[in-house]
């Protein structure tokens, strides 16, 4: 049996496993002679080869400013739908839409949400921010996702 390690488009390892022959199926590459479990993989000119100890650190980070990214997005739906659930806000974009066509101004309980969902959207924006310029996992992690729920317009 052989150790073969199966690859994404872009060169990132994904799978790895024991088999008597080569997989069937994309990106599938035999181990080098000094695989080892531990180690993360990439693929260089159609050959595999181990990340160097930055290498990883840096794509642990990608990760962690990836996982963080999106726990921001998610903390600031939470946010705008507990100050208005989705279905509110079908009926307050149906109410402006109404005002508007009818030459009126947009009520003000519908400008008042708007303008809270735009602050929390910006303040969201400014932590994503901060997180895509962090360089240290402790710049990532001091990111305070939490600071959403005091977001006032």
């Amino acid at each position: 049996m052989k150790i073969y390690i199966r690859f994404d488009k872009n060169g990132k390892q994904i799978e790895t496993g024991n088999h008597p022959e080569m997989p069937k199926g994309n990106n599938w590459k035999e181990a080098p002679t000094d695989f080892s479990w531990e180690k993360v993989y990439v693929l260089e000119n159609e050959t595999p080869r181990a990340l160097t100890s930055v290498e990883k650190e840096a794509m642990n980070l990608e990760l962690v400013k990836a996982r963080k990214i999106m726990n921001i997005k998610l903390k600031a739906g939470q946010v705008i739908n507990g100050i208005s659930p989705e279905w509110k806000q079908r009926n307050l974009l149906a109410q402006a839409t109404e005002a508007l066509e009818a030459g009126n101004a947009i009520p003000a309980e519908v400008k008042a949400l708007w303008d809270m969902t735009k602050a929390i959207r910006i303040f969201s924006n400014q932590l994503e921010q901060e997180v895509i310029d962090a360089t240290t996992m402790e710049q990532v992690q001091s990111v305070a996702i939490e600071s959403l729920e005091s977001v006032t317009a």
